[in-house]
């Protein structure tokens, strides 16, 4: 089964010096990102490879969720998420090995709402509604492919097994 992770990054301070790239988490947002690793943790959500986008702020959300979880994952830092669209993410994404059975890609609204709406079919409750609606700071979302492989990463191919935020959680 081919399962993908979408992960937005924890809430950011609103302005620094350095520029929107270089924007930190603030608190709430160490905080979020440490309550969505464990709930990774606790539901067994390994990925088996990581995307990060080059931003502090992905990249802090990236390493404290990582910090909860068993293994490490080969992860793969790239400043082409910060600025990438929808269905150049996806495009990556159908590019992955067969050897792949999960990912987690861990970057920024609204590309990564966009994503996860436009490949899944169907959900369970009011999850894709909810999706539909915001894809809040810290949010995570399960997306499968079920056997299709990296290729089924198309446009309402997947299944959306779970949408859950930071608030959601605790």
């Amino acid at each position: 089964m081919t399962t993908l992770y979408i992960l937005r990054h924890a809430e950011a301070q609103s302005g620094t010096a350095g520029g929107d790239h270089e924007r930190p988490l603030t608190a709430a947002g160490e905080r979020a990102a440490l309550v969505v690793g464990q709930y990774m943790r606790q539901q067994g959500l390994q990925p088996a490879i990581v995307l990060c986008s080059g931003a502090a702020r992905a990249q802090a959300t990236c390493s404290l969720v990582l910090g909860r979880l068993e293994g490490r994952p080969e992860t793969t830092i790239t400043d082409e998420l910060y600025s990438c669209t929808a269905e150049e993410l996806a495009a990556k994404l159908r590019a992955l090995g067969t050897d792949v059975a999960s990912a987690l890609v861990v970057g920024h609204n609204p590309v990564l709402q966009q994503l996860a709406v436009s490949l899944v079919h169907d959900a369970e409750g009011d999850a894709l509604e909810r999706l539909n609606t915001d894809l809040p700071p810290g949010g995570l979302v399960g997306i499968s492919f079920g056997d299709h492989g990296w290729g089924g990463a198309r446009r309402h191919a997947g299944h959306l097994t779970f949408f859950v935020t930071p608030q959601t959680l605790v």
